[in-house]
């Protein structure tokens, strides 16, 4: 974002409005009068930055900041100056400021993981933040808010709401899109920010506010991190994005206590102020959690793990989207199973050349109960179709929970293609994962760079044992699932056994007449 201040915005007089008819959140300073920072204020003015003809400059903004800087009660009170204050423009005064207006029948989703964090951060945020005595004319409920006296709606969405492609928005705002990262959460921002074309005369806009997100997941936030960072090198115009983000600069030593300090204090910006800097240091110095993690949340830093198993800029170099494995193609499979809780992938490899492939990958859907369970029934089509379709060379299963199906897959297709692969074979796993991880660095092995694949690979954290290096979940009951990675793994594995035993040795195709 740039460092001054816009010629021309309507961003004071939406403060103002704010400074008047809103008072702060939940939290320490709850119910007293809103008052932006300096730098939120700034923010403002930039996202209400005009044109010479009134119209607003900026489509998208991305708010990026580390945890506890309020980021997300200032999206509630953009929200309600979107609503009900001074936020199109109107016209000029006779010295040439713009005039700002109410929008006319503002439709709002706000947009979130799920009903339950939007109800503990933003709309639950939005609701508490009008003064009492304005309260009375809105119809302020638990999923959506009503102007009594006008049309007009602020909204909850989720990717479990129904369809949003029939809505016409004239603002949304989606919070800590750095969680952003299922395909139906990436469909849910990509159909709101289709809705925004519908309603021209209204100048609609998207807001997305978050902290640093995790490399390699494929969340909405690391999307907007990338655009961000790409324009601001020059490398992409994108007059109509505005991207600020705050973090601390990398060079400081966090190992100490003066540097860790400094980093902190240049990651809070004016939220210094408010910083609980001790509960910070404590969650830097616990050896318990992530360094990672630690690092996102508190200096807003987008940093990999330190036990990431798999590299995501190696990872995505041997990305090969646009190769496509034909039918009857030769080719092996790995499977990894699972009932409940993880995931259940089906992942190809080419015989000729190593290209990775997803198959099918089953997980638990958002919002799903805990009875959801892997549709086996599915899994089992799904395998008898890829049977069909491709000249299956070798398919590698883990049988744990999948005994029954393992030995019905074999019976049908044959002992030496269908065969048992036991994971909980250390120094054979350890084997097969550094197999797939060395031909990775090399650039020795492709893949058709799918979401959930990529995904599982870079979830993955490397987990030393004497017999060798496994991989693991970050914790055990992370929702972060590996599944996909173990099954490259043995697909990548099967390709091995399968070129050593001749896979690629040309048929001999002599006829002898006798």
């Amino acid at each position: 974002m740039p460092s001054d201040l816009p010629p021309i915005s309507l961003g004071f007089e939406v403060a103002a409005w704010m400074h008047e008819n809103l008072v702060h959140g939940p939290g320490d300073v709850e119910d007293e009068p809103f008052r932006l920072s300096d730098e939120q204020l700034r923010f403002v003015a930039w996202t209400y930055a005009l044109d010479d003809e009134g119209r607003r400059r900026y489509r998208r903004a991305t708010y990026s900041r580390r945890k506890g800087t309020a980021k997300t009660e200032l999206a509630a009170a953009i929200t309600w100056a979107e609503f009900a204050g001074p936020v199109r423009f109107a016209g000029w005064t006779p010295d040439g400021c713009p005039i700002g207006q109410p929008v006319r029948s503002p439709l709002i989703p706000l947009a979130a993981v799920s009903e339950d964090q939007a109800e503990e951060t933003l709309y639950g945020c939005f609701r508490r933040m009008i003064r009492d005595d304005l309260a009375d004319e809105f119809d302020i409920g638990l999923e959506r808010t009503l102007k009594r006296s006008a049309p007009g709606a602020v909204k909850l969405v989720t990717s479990s709401s129904v369809s949003r492609e029939g809505a016409r928005p004239t603002f949304t705002a989606c919070d800590e899109t750095h969680l952003w990262w299922t395909p139906e959460l990436r469909d849910l921002h990509k159909t709101l920010r289709r809705n925004l074309a519908k309603r021209l005369a209204t100048d609609p806009w998207m807001l997305e506010v978050t902290t640093a997100h995790r490399p390699g997941q494929g969340s909405v936030a690391e999307a907007s991190h990338e655009l961000g960072a790409a324009i601001t090198r020059g490398r992409v115009l994108d007059a109509t994005f505005l991207f600020d983000h705050r973090e601390a600069d990398e060079r400081h030593d966090i190992a100490t206590d003066d540097g860790l300090i400094a980093a902190v204090r240049e990651a809070s910006g004016d939220a210094w102020a408010f910083t609980n800097l001790a509960a910070i240091m404590d969650e830097f110095r616990d050896p318990t959690l992530d360094e990672a993690d630690c690092r996102r949340f508190w200096l807003n830093q987008v940093f990999a793990a330190a036990d990431q198993w798999m590299d995501p800029d190696e990872w995505r170099a041997c990305a090969a989207t646009g190769s496509r494995v034909a039918e009857r193609e030769a080719i092996v499979l790995g499977f990894d199973g699972s009932d409940t809780q993880d995931a259940t992938a089906l992942v190809g490899c080419r015989i000729s050349d190593g290209h990775l492939f997803t198959v099918a990958v089953w997980e638990q859907p958002p919002g799903a109960t805990a009875e959801w369970r892997v549709p086996r029934d599915d899994v089992d089509q799904t395998v008898g179709e890829a049977m069909r379709y491709y000249n299956v060379v070798r398919l590698y299963c883990d049988p744990y929970l999948w005994e029954t199906f393992v030995e019905q897959w074999a019976a049908r297709h044959g002992d030496q293609i269908v065969a048992r692969w036991l994971t909980n074979r250390r120094r054979q796993m350890a084997y097969a994962l550094s197999r797939m991880r060395t031909a990775v660095r090399a650039g020795q092995v492709t893949h058709d760079g799918s979401e959930p694949l990529t995904r599982h690979v870079l979830n993955a954290r490397r987990w030393d044992r004497p017999e060798g290096t496994l991989i693991r979940k970050e914790h055990p009951k992370s929702a972060n699932k590996i599944d996909g990675a173990i099954a490259a793994a043995l697909a990548f594995e099967a390709r091995a056994d399968a070129v050593a035993a001749g896979a690629l040795k040309p048929v001999d195709r002599t006829v002898v007449f006798l």
